[in-house]
């Protein structure tokens, strides 16, 4: 946890459980990506119309204040207008990412949830009923913890660490390549209607100006063109953001799969980690059984 968030925490004396702060942070992070790329969007939007107005003005069709301030609240009702249907987008952005960032703590979830209840009922172990299991390496090698026959390796045995999660990745890059298609063609379903709200404003106010609706149309291709290049982009940031959850995945799982099988206890964390209720109940079970 960042030494802002450790400030803040003791000083309104709140106590989050580091994973839900983790979960919280990276939905967050997933969920500002198109936040600002509509953010950025919305902006040239207004900026166009500020542009369109400075332009009907330099030709001579808008010479009244009265019209001048009336066509900034027709803007202005347009843009907020469509901001609503984006805040619907936004909050099932956040809904996924919240999902997705719980499948990338599920494996360490399952097998602190698997080691407690092994403590206090000896010899069981709950049966695993996760959909298509992040690291089924991982959930093998703690059950056989927690019943107590995982075999240490012998000597020159190479320790077995689970790989990198590729269902994770895959689960992961199907929700988030699907939400950015379906952002960025909903945003550019959103702004193309609203722009067409101040074009024909705009030629309502000079009709008969046969250049100027060629000089709306370029800049709504330019709006089109903005919505495409930001939505690459987001893909581009959500795979780097999912790179690091899932490089973050693989180094934890090779931390606790080699620790239980090397007995290698007790089993410390980096103060910034975020699993250490799960080391806890490792190291707990290992000196109850010693």
């Amino acid at each position: 946890m960042s030494s802002w968030k450790k400030t803040l925490n003791r000083q309104i004396d709140l106590k989050i459980n580091p994973i839900t702060d983790y979960k919280i942070g990276q939905t967050a992070l997933l969920t500002a990506v198109p936040f600002f790329s509509a953010l950025l969007l919305f902006v040239m939007l207004f900026i166009f119309s500020k542009l369109n107005l400075y332009f009907l003005e330099s030709n001579g069709a808008v010479d009244d204040p009265q019209v001048r301030e009336a066509y900034f609240q027709e803007v202005q009702i347009a843009i907020f207008r469509a901001s609503g249907y984006f805040a619907l987008l936004l909050t099932a952005t956040a809904a996924l990412s919240y999902v997705v960032t719980a499948w990338a703590v599920a494996p360490f979830r399952a097998a602190e949830k698997m080691l407690r209840h092994n403590k206090e009922h000896p010899g069981t172990i709950i049966q695993d009923s996760r959909f298509l299991s992040e690291i089924p390496g991982m959930d093998r090698i703690f059950r056989e913890f927690a019943l107590g026959t995982l075999k240490k390796p012998n000597a020159g045995e190479e320790t077995y660490i689970p790989g990198k999660s590729y269902v994770f990745m895959a689960k992961y890059l199907v929700i988030f390549l699907f939400l950015s298609t379906i952002t960025g063609y909903s945003l550019g379903i959103i702004l193309s209607s609203t722009y067409e709200e101040i074009v024909s404003l705009g030629l309502r106010l000079i009709p008969s100006a046969r250049h100027i609706g060629y000089y709306f149309s370029e800049q709504e291709d330019i709006l089109n063109k903005a919505t495409l290049i930001l939505s690459v982009a987001a893909m581009a940031i959500y795979i780097y953001i999912g790179i690091r959850m899932l490089r973050y995945m693989t180094v934890m799982c090779m931390i606790f799969c080699r620790a239980v099988q090397e007995n290698r206890h007790p089993l410390r964390l980096r103060g910034d980690d975020i699993y250490h209720s799960l080391a806890a109940i490792v190291n707990e079970i290992v000196a109850s059984r010693r």
